[in-house]
């Protein structure tokens, strides 16, 4: 018996592009996101630009709100590498790219909460909302750490709440979005 693999199987992706398609033809003007929880290889080459985060051993946590290389429309932060997941050939990007989605949310990396812009599409890593397993704590020096089944330093704040994304009432396209962090998780 050989282990699951991850991503998606063929069937899955024929039903999301013959679903985005009909939406699409029935509403031209629906804006599309796609979420699922384990990210496609695409997400590291996104956000490599705040950094090396793909590899373990060079990695280091990423605050990108005070990045001094910022992009505008980006926020939050990486505080755990991200491997290639699945998706290295690239055909579920290719297949979403090509389907004019405009967002695709994932989960599964607990310690990021992060949203950037790379070809038109918002890549985003929903924030975590509980402090259970892995959780990022900020330092009172803004300093972003890692904590996993322990005692965080004394006077973090967990990064922990949700990740919003305000939609304009004229097009659908997000204004000002940002992380909401719960003050008593």
């Amino acid at each position: 018996m050989q282990p699951p693999t991850l991503g998606f199987g063929s069937d899955q992706i024929d039903w999301y592009k013959d679903t985005a398609t009909q939406i699409t033809t029935l509403s031209p003007q629906t804006k599309l996101t796609f979420a699922f929880h384990i990210h496609i290889a695409k997400f590291a080459t996104v956000f490599s630009k705040y950094g090396s985060v793909k590899d373990k051993a060079y990695f280091k946590p990423v605050d990108i709100d005070q990045h001094p290389n910022k992009v505008d429309g980006d926020f939050g932060y990486i505080g755990e590498y991200i491997d290639t997941a699945f998706d290295e050939e690239g055909r579920v990007w290719t297949s979403i790219k090509k389907l004019g989605v405009d967002s695709i949310l994932v989960g599964h990396r607990h310690s990021n909460s992060a949203s950037a812009v790379y070809n038109g599409i918002r890549f985003q890593f929903g924030q975590k909302s509980s402090t259970y397993e892995r959780t990022n704590f900020q330092l009172p020096d803004g300093t972003i750490v890692e904590v996993s089944n322990g005692a965080p330093p004394q006077d973090a704040v967990p990064l922990v709440g949700g990740t919003v994304m305000p939609l304009s009432k004229e097009d659908g396209s997000i204004k000002d979005p940002y992380i909401y962090l719960c003050k008593n998780p």
